[in-house]
């Protein structure tokens, strides 16, 4: 009987190119033909058994057929099939042959272990995908101290960061990557923010001076956010009209004054929406494939850590972790990063929020903007039958002239002015402005009602024999 096993009978590309850099001609054992490149049964049982041990364990269990009658428990497969899927192996002869050879390694002694990874004849086990326990348990750890034991001395901070975040931000995973641009020819040309503004009085004074209303919170007076600490300005926004006003938790029958932005040049940011659904193909036989997947299955739960509902109150325990990863994303990382793309905690169906950091939420104009006075708002609403789409119109007071301008005279070498105009240039270069707020990009959006997400859990109740244990 053949004892080798050929390279075109194994479709995994990995262990198929071993075998042909490696074997030599013999009669395989599946298609039982004598090919050029094969090596021994044993062989490939060496290569696969401990790969096999790391990643089997028992199913989770679901209802399976026992005896022909319908039954809860691991809904799995028998150990061939297993290694037959492993090695994408073309004969069910492989699978059965390094089944044998592998049990025959492995005696089990029932008393001590109720499991044989190699039983050949029960389909209570399958392939564990790796989670990155290690790695939530570190993460954990990590918040654990953040929050309540040490805070402003933990020198393994940026250690960490660099741990979790250095692949994705080097591109090196996932393989599409999760780090884009938006911008100015991209599909996100525009980013919306708003502030309440459930009466008048707080209507007008947004729209009397609507560029720093809406921008975001000058240095010093900005309180705590997701992913700010309190004194820093982030330019908090949604990727659409809806998300802003749902972020905002206007009341039915209030409403809010939300500002489209534009963006004006191309800004780097880390999508983390594209966590979700990241996956990268990769051998089991890959020396790095546990530690691979491990960080893929921790990365694809690190966003909904980030959009992840705080209870009011906690704010200020429960974002230190998240403040630290933003700071550390536009203060450490190489190339810095603009901002982040995550989903909505408010609203649901794939509504996104955008985070722009300090240096790439510079508003066109803010600086020298002028709170203009009210005189009249002439309000439209929607439902009114008008030949022209409706509107509201703001009038402002005029303002008065501005006095006249006097140069100071120049005193000074062509050498002082020539080195104060670069010093200029710079500054103005690196305050280049990143979004622009037009006049025709503001709205004033009405609340009519709010569609709740919910979950009833039913509640039963009953009296309490004390078993006497």
């Amino acid at each position: 009987m053949p004892n080798r096993v050929c390279s075109e009978c194994i479709g995994e590309s990995l262990i198929s190119a071993e075998i042909e850099r490696n074997g030599t001609r013999g009669l395989c054992v599946g298609c039982e033909r004598r090919r050029a490149h094969t090596i021994t049964l044993n062989a490939l049982a060496d290569r696969i058994e401990d790969v096999y041990k790391g990643l089997v364990g028992l199913a989770e269990e679901g209802f399976i057929l026992r005896d022909g009658e319908p039954a809860f428990g691991p809904a799995g497969q028998p150990a061939n099939e297993i290694i037959m899927d492993m090695l994408q192996a073309e004969y069910d002869s492989i699978g059965t042959r390094l089944t044998g050879i592998l049990s025959r390694r492995n005696p089990i002694d029932y008393r001590d272990d109720p499991f044989d990874l190699f039983d050949d004849s029960s389909n209570i086990y399958a392939i564990q995908e790796p989670t990155g326990e290690d790695l939530h348990h570190t993460w954990n750890e990590f918040c654990e101290q953040l929050k309540n034991h040490r805070r402003f001395f933990m020198t393994d901070s940026k250690e960490l960061l660099d741990r979790l975040l250095g692949p994705i931000l080097r591109g090196e995973w996932p393989p599409n990557g999760v780090v884009r641009t938006v911008g100015p020819e991209t599909d996100v040309t525009h980013v919306y923010r708003g502030r309440k503004a459930n009466d008048e009085g707080q209507r007008q004074t947004i729209l009397a001076s609507r560029l720093r209303q809406l921008n975001a919170p000058e240095p010093g007076r900005a309180g705590a956010g997701r992913m700010n600490a309190p004194g820093i300005g982030l330019f908090y926004g949604a990727l659409d009209q809806e998300t802003c006003v749902a972020e905002l938790r206007v009341p039915v029958g209030g409403g809010a004054i939300v500002g489209r932005f534009e963006i004006l040049r191309p800004l780097r940011v880390l999508d983390l929406t594209l966590l979700d659904e990241a996956y990268e193909e990769l051998s089991y036989f890959a020396d790095n494939y546990i530690e691979r997947r491990s960080y893929g299955g921790f990365m694809r739960s690190f966003h909904q850590q980030v959009r992840r509902v705080v209870v009011p109150g906690r704010e200020t325990l429960d974002y230190l972790p998240t403040q630290l990863v933003a700071e550390y994303l536009w203060s450490q990382a190489d190339p810095r990063v603009d901002g982040v793309i995550f989903e909505s905690a408010q609203i649901s169906a794939g509504h996104k929020n955008l985070v722009l950091f300090p240096h790439a939420s510079i508003l066109e104009g803010a600086d020298a903007e002028v709170e203009r006075t009210v005189e009249f708002v002439s309000y439209r609403r929607p439902e009114e039958d008008h030949e022209v789409d409706p509107e509201d119109r703001v009038y402002f007071r005029p303002l008065p002239a501005p006095p006249l301008q006097v140069p100071p005279p120049m005193v000074g070498n062509d050498a002082d002015f020539f080195a104060a105009a670069l010093e200029q240039i710079a500054l103005r270069d690196e305050q280049q402005p990143t979004i622009r707020l037009g006049n025709e990009d503001v709205f004033r959006v009405i609340v009519n009602g709010i569609v709740y997400d919910q979950e009833a859990v039913p509640v039963r109740f009953a009296e309490w024999h004390d078993p006497g244990f």
